[in-house]
């Protein structure tokens, strides 16, 4: 299974509204940002990073490399967690939609 950015959502902006300011966590460890189902991540680390994803058993899902300087919208279950390889404090993510 391979991990793709959300379709047609990719830019290099590094903000993206009070969201980003307020609500974004980084990946110094893994993450289910809040339960969400749509994220954002920014990478902004010196260096490409992978952000991997895995279910609630800790089973690896897939992975995908994120350019440093880059914003990607991700899209996965509200209980998948997310990690990235290197920089985690520099690679910031942030919940911007959900189902209930």
């Amino acid at each position: 299974f391979f991990l793709h950015p959300h379709p047609a959502i990719r830019d290099s902006s590094t903000s993206r509204g009070l969201g980003d300011v307020y609500k974004r966590q980084d990946l110094t460890s893994a993450s289910n940002v809040t339960n969400a189902t749509l994220v954002r991540v920014y990478n902004g680390h010196s260096a490409v990073s992978v952000i991997t994803r895995k279910d609630s058993g800790g089973n690896v899902i897939g992975s995908m490399t994120v350019i440093n300087g880059t914003v990607v919208v991700m899209e996965k279950d509200a209980t998948d967690t997310l990690t990235a390889s290197a920089g985690g404090a520099s690679v910031k993510v942030s919940k911007i939609a959900f189902t209930r």
